[in-house]
């Protein structure tokens, strides 16, 4: 098989679909779990508190493989980093299914993330490399491919649970691996996405960082023992987080190839953005996730209907993001901002609201949509408003701001995991929590006002 030449390789299409597997497999990994969560917890005789870190530490390894994967692929070629991660995503996925405790899943979880974090990376190089002067075009209609997980896998989620075992999830994982990866070895040209030796990983940093994030879970969830040996080990947790935190910071200042550039992260527009997302992926991604098991918890939804109130949320989304995409030149990036807040903050207090209806998986999907819509509404121009500033630093703007929309989802699925444990009334505090993040959104309206505003090309 020859060389991708400037019009593309002659099996472009076939390793197309291939990558475009794997990244399916990703996106739906990210909303899958979250519907089997009672399961889970009942199985392996936990509590709700570690059955929820089986979502935050997915987002935790994301965070951290992502800048690690893309500069491997840079380093030693796009397909070798991809079929790597698919072997280590098929051999997490069984080490998931057959785990007897929950420390052994939230192990093979974190190994799974790492897996999947480094396909899109290592796969757009490939599609980069395959499709020739077509690259743009191909990488489009590849990144289209992540709603279509979040609307499948919540589906998949909810029929494995109701009809097999939440062990199921991790199960069909493995048969679609082995064979992108045969056929991977087969149809992806060696050269696709091909080494390049001058970036550099600054792995100092990353562990820092890493560290501090991880410092903050474990902390935040050790203090639901509700005891003195809780609190203590809490505290411990919480202060490991910030003497990491301050060590990033004396290491990363003045570097240069710091894991994040801390002259991103100065200056008052820069901190208003941040702070805007970190808000926006509490309350879209890390609440979002704990949907379903909100909707067992009061409602005593099953798993499949609790499921689809992911896949309602995530068409809401996929019916506006690409208007509102289109339109940005437009309306510029203050008012999706604010309506996108507005749907969301809608959504959540909706969601918290004692359902009028007799049916209340339909009022939750409802308000479930309106999250949908405020996501894809405010996404754009929340993007865009950061890259703008800083035009030449594009990918390190977008890794900040994946980054603060991480954590928040991260602390949001702790700290709401966290008070459940210790609460006499987990669906009420569940609720109060919902309604307390959309009266934050509604509260952080006037930063949006502090956002640069741009109408027209860049």
């Amino acid at each position: 098989m020859s060389r991708p030449g400037p019009a593309g390789a002659p099996n472009r299409y076939l390793v197309f679909a291939l990558v475009s597997v794997g990244l399916l497999m990703a996106s739906i990994d990210q909303t899958v779990v979250a519907t089997a969560l009672p399961e889970m917890q009942r199985d392996l005789d936990t509590s709700v508190t570690w059955a929820a870190w089986t979502l935050a530490v997915a987002g935790l390894g994301r965070v951290l493989v992502l800048p690690i994967a893309g500069v491997l692929s840079d380093q030693y070629g796009g397909r070798r980093v991809f079929l790597v991660s698919v072997a280590v995503f098929a051999a997490a996925s069984l080490g998931c299914a057959l785990a007897g405790s929950i420390w052994v899943l939230i192990l093979f979880r974190t190994v799974q993330a790492l897996g999947a974090g480094a396909f899109i990376p290592s796969a757009t190089g490939i599609v980069a490399a395959t499709f020739g002067r077509d690259r743009d075009r191909a990488i489009g209609f590849f990144t289209s491919i992540i709603p279509i997980g979040a609307i499948v896998g919540p589906v998949v989620g909810g029929l494995c649970v109701a009809h097999w075992s939440w062990h199921g999830i991790f199960l069909i994982n493995i048969p679609i691996s082995a064979a992108v990866l045969a056929l991977g070895l087969r149809y992806l040209v060696p050269g696709a996405g091909a080494p390049r030796r001058d970036r550099r990983l600054d792995m100092t940093g990353l562990v820092l960082f890493g560290g501090a994030v991880l410092s903050g879970m474990l902390g935040v969830s050790l203090l639901s023992g509700a005891d003195l040996r809780g609190l203590v080990l809490g505290g411990v947790g919480l202060g490991g987080c910030v003497a990491a935190l301050v060590a990033y910071r004396r290491h990363a200042t003045d570097r240069p190839d710091a894991f994040i550039a801390l002259d991103l992260l100065k200056g008052r527009i820069f901190g208003i953005i941040g702070g805007l997302n970190l808000i926006f992926g509490a309350a879209t991604l890390g609440l979002a996730a704990l949907v379903p098991l909100y909707a067992r918890e009061r409602y005593d939804i099953g798993p499949v209907e609790s499921g689809l109130l992911l896949t309602a949320r995530a068409i809401g989304t996929v019916s506006v993001a690409g208007l509102a995409a289109l339109t940005i030149r437009r309306t510029g990036y203050r008012r999706p901002m604010y309506f996108g807040f507005g749907f969301t903050a809608a959504g959540l207090i909706g969601i918290a609201s004692p359902s009028p209806l007799d049916h209340p998986a339909t009022w939750l999907a409802v308000a479930a949509g309106f999250t949908g819509i405020g996501f894809g509404l405010t996404a754009p121009a929340s993007s865009n408003a950061a890259m703008q500033l800083v035009p030449d630093r594009l990918a390190a703007v977008a890794g900040i701001r994946s980054m603060f929309r991480q954590i928040g989802s991260i602390s949001a699925v702790s700290v709401t995991a966290t008070a459940i444990a210790v609460s006499s009334h987990p669906a009420l505090t569940h609720a109060v929590i919902f309604a307390a993040f959309g009266l934050i959104l509604l509260l952080a309206l006037p930063l949006i006002a502090q956002v640069p505003d741009h109408r027209g090309s860049w």
